[in-house]
């Protein structure tokens, strides 16, 4: 099969998938999924007032830091002056097209032509990778404004880097995944810094260091992210967070990965 059609394919659906959810969101049709704007008016919030809060009194420490961070920087820069529905806006298209892009990139990754075996089986992973990811029902998470978009590109640097064996990057890289989403630490960045430690073993090569590169860097800031919440909210992780991160209670349940015949995310992005 031509690899530019293959490219165009998968970016075309990766566009397609977009403009569908941001077109159902501007008819008002799942507009406030999940968190999502409760993630852009805390933030917002912060920048007015210098506190963490949803409603301007309560303060909440219930979300993970990346987005928060960026969606907080992003109100720093450009005010807070408009109107919260049209800054929400903003966001969520942000997030579509970071989607996009991930995907698109990742397309390119897939059918560049390659000298080396290794980088074959590299290309492999990043076509199952992308199939399984445009597939509507796990397509749904990534389009929602949520964190999950944040985390798809990183999970990409991450794993490129530990597969060439860049430790150091895969280590720093890994810090903002975690950051991204939290629960990546134990069921993402152990599992891989896990299985560099048995390849460098298997190869003579630095096993130890380089499970060290891998795993400390993450670690220490997940440890200062604990120490800066209990500091200051008096529990060191987002409550919420740690609730839905019961991994496999929650992640394996049937309707999580098939979903509900009344999921209105599901059944018109089937249409795709």
């Amino acid at each position: 099969m031509n690899k530019s059609f293959v490219l165009l394919v998968l970016i075309a659906t990766a566009l397609i998938a977009g403009w569908w959810r941001t077109a159902r969101a501007l008819q008002g049709c799942d507009l406030l999924s999940d968190d999502a704007y409760y993630y852009t008016v805390t933030a917002r919030n912060f920048v007015d007032t210098g506190r963490f809060t949803f409603d301007g009194i309560t303060e909440t420490n219930g979300f993970h830091p990346l987005l928060f961070s960026l969606q907080a920087a992003g109100f720093a820069m450009f005010g807070t002056g408009a109107e919260p529905m049209s800054q929400y806006l903003a966001v969520f298209i942000t997030t579509v097209a970071v989607f996009v892009l991930t995907i698109a990139v990742c397309a390119w990754l897939a059918v560049r032509p390659v000298s080396s075996d290794d980088d074959a089986a590299m290309q492999c992973a990043f076509l199952i990778t992308i199939c399984v990811v445009l597939v509507p029902r796990f397509t749904a998470p990534y389009l929602i404004g949520m964190e999950s978009t944040l985390v798809l590109p990183l999970l990409v640097l991450v794993g490129v880097a530990a597969w060439k064996a860049c430790y150091v990057l895969a280590g720093v890289s890994a810090i903002l995944l975690v950051a991204a989403r939290l629960d990546m630490l134990p069921y993402v960045v152990f599992p891989i810094g896990a299985a560099c430690v048995l390849r460098e073993s298997v190869r003579g090569g630095p096993a130890i260091r380089s499970g060290l590169w891998m795993l400390l860097p993450a670690v220490a800031a997940t440890g200062l992210f604990m120490l800066f919440n209990n500091w200051c909210f008096g529990h060191p992780m987002p409550i919420h967070g740690v609730l839905k991160s019961c991994l496999p209670a929650v992640h394996l349940q049937w309707h999580q990965v098939f979903g509900r015949v009344n999921d209105s995310i599901t059944l018109p992005a089937a249409l795709l």
